[in-house]
């Protein structure tokens, strides 16, 4: 027995017009769908970009400001340890067992001029060549202020006197050191140069001194001395010493220091 055909259904004309509208018609709605959402979206990444746009103009001024008050900053900065380091021009700090004795009417003044005129007969000095001076922390310590500067160097440069001096004459009198107050920041590197010349950290800085106020240090025995104006330098030194010599940034060339009148 034979199978049977599947009855076929023919559509008329208009009813696949009908379907075929039915489906447009359904596109249609599922596309201006798709538009409406494309178009929000569009118009929203528009949005944001414009944002982004501004918010990019934005960092740009803030950075731009950032910097023009940072080198604003560092410039003040500059000036007020100009400011310092000459105030201090005049000022040295005096380390002896001399001082520690003290009366609740002590004459300060005279106390230094006494030590200074025992170990530098030929200075004179008179408590009237002190403009002020006061004790420090440390009962052996005193900051003098000198009324002319070049009492204060004669001062300053009579400590080379007093290596011999104070060992030929150690029965009579006590040893007396005699240093420059420096800024905070000088003082930062001069400490960091003295821990550097330790033999412990390698010794391969052999002196430390300043001079009117600035850093300077040796490499070498005998060898140039090199301007030590911040600790960024002064932590590079021990790292390449034997580089030194071909580093001409090494040497003072800041015009902050020129300007105020020192050279090596």
């Amino acid at each position: 027995m034979s199978a049977e055909a599947p009855a076929t259904v023919e559509l008329s004309d208009a009813a696949m017009s009908r379907i075929k509208q039915m489906l447009d018609g359904s596109i249609a709605t599922v596309i201006a769908a798709f538009e409406t959402k494309f178009n929000s979206m569009q118009q929203r990444i528009d949005v944001l970009e414009g944002e982004v746009m501004d918010r990019d103009v934005e960092i740009r001024s803030l950075h731009e400001q950032l910097v023009r008050q940072g080198k604003a900053l560092e410039e003040q900065q500059e000036r007020t340890e100009g400011i310092d380091l000459n105030r201090r021009l005049s000022t040295l700090i005096l380390t002896c067992d001399d001082f520690i004795s003290k009366t609740t009417d002590e004459d300060v003044e005279q106390k230094i001029s006494q030590v200074l005129n025992q170990r530098f007969p030929w200075l004179n000095m008179t408590p009237k060549d002190i403009q002020s001076a006061h004790r420090l922390q440390a009962n052996n310590k005193v900051i003098v202020r000198f009324v002319k500067r070049r009492m204060r160097d004669a001062v300053y440069e009579g400590r080379f006197e007093l290596v011999n001096r104070t060992a030929r004459d150690a029965r009579r009198l006590s040893p007396l050191y005699i240093t420059e107050s420096l800024t905070p920041k000088n003082r930062e590197v001069y400490s960091y140069l003295l821990e550097a010349r330790k033999p412990v950290n390698g010794s391969k800085i052999t002196s430390v001194f300043s001079r009117r106020g600035l850093v300077f240090c040796r490499v070498e025995r005998g060898g140039p001395n090199i301007s030590v104006p911040d600790l960024q330098r002064a932590q590079r030194i021990p790292e390449r010493s034997l580089d030194l010599q071909r580093e001409p940034w090494w040497e003072l060339t800041s015009d902050r220091y020129r300007s105020h009148g020192y050279s090596q």
